[in-house]
């Protein structure tokens, strides 16, 4: 089955029509017209304008617009259906290759933290057990053994 573009092409080749002829009738751009007979929807302008396009120029060349029309709109259910298997089938294979790397990374993560624990584990066997954290200060035994001697007061003088 012929495509949309090629069934209007070969309207308009049948009846000797030029597309700069339509173009100048239907004050339609020449380029959409070359995109829209060469299939290449994705250099027409969005949907709502290419159906006006393809009316137009169905009209022009004396055919059922609304046949034409349902014609590129089937055409577009069938591209969208297709995108959308070619997604799901995309869709799965990142998931497929993602697997066995979330796997490596997750022993990984297991072997730094059984090799972190295995080094504090060594390190609280090794260090020596921690002192009372009260310091204690040595006091010589002269300074023990006489008074204490009372610095704030002065010294008197005996006359």
């Amino acid at each position: 089955m012929a495509s949309i573009g090629q069934e209007l092409k070969r309207e308009r080749e049948l009846r000797s029509i030029s597309l700069k002829e339509i173009a100048d009738q239907t004050k339609i751009n020449i380029r959409f017209l070359r995109a829209l007979e060469e299939d290449r929807f994705d250099m027409m302008p969005e949907k709502f304008f290419t159906r006006g396009i393809i009316r137009s120029y169905a009209k022009y060349l004396g055919l059922d617009e609304q046949n034409i029309l349902n014609t590129y709109l089937e055409d577009l259910r069938a591209q969208a259906n297709g995108q959308e298997e070619k997604k799901e089938k995309i869709g799965e294979l990142p998931r497929k290759k993602n697997f066995p790397f979330i796997i490596a990374l997750i022993f990984v993560l297991l072997v730094a933290s059984a090799i972190i624990l295995y080094f504090v584990i060594q390190k609280e066997e090794i260090s020596p057990p921690k002192e009372s954290q009260t310091p204690q200060t040595q006091v010589p035994k002269e300074a023990a053994l006489s008074p204490p001697v009372a610095q704030d007061e002065p010294e008197k003088k005996t006359r």
